[in-house]
């Protein structure tokens, strides 16, 4: 387990880039934290990290954002709007995590009983205004 502290967006993004660089392709990720904890802004910084310098904007109305560049593939997968863990069958999202190339997923917890075993869990804790506590496990 890994603690970081952050004490603006800014250094969250910049940890979510060097966890982005140390990405292999297919790893599934699982964010988990309330609203404004975060979760996004560390993505921003992943995906730059991997190597994509596309604009990453939450996904929340269509609920999975492809970004690709070369051989270099990422899954964003937001599960706000999801009332109840059948309907992630229904959207196709366990095609998606068997696909090949990174999976990262906000609001984790609704599938949590889903996920594989193998996931990399990242929770994200408002210690205040400012201050994120982010916690890989």
């Amino acid at each position: 387990m890994a603690r970081f502290l952050s004490n603006c967006p800014e250094e969250t993004k910049e940890f979510g880039k060097k966890i982005g660089e140390k990405l292999k392709g297919d790893e599934i990720i699982a964010l988990f934290g309330e609203l404004g904890a975060g979760k996004t802004t560390l993505i921003k910084g992943m995906v730059a990290g991997f190597g994509i310098k596309k604009v990453v904007k939450s996904p929340s109305f269509v609920m999975i954002a492809e970004y690709e560049e070369g051989r270099k593939k990422i899954y964003h997968i937001d599960l706000y709007r999801l009332r109840e863990e059948k309907e992630a069958e229904e959207i196709g999202l366990f095609d998606y995590l068997n696909s090949p190339g990174v999976k990262v997923i906000e609001w984790a917890e609704k599938i949590e009983n889903s996920l594989p075993k193998e996931t990399i869990r990242i929770y994200l804790k408002i210690i205040s205004e400012k201050e994120r506590e982010i916690i890989i496990d």
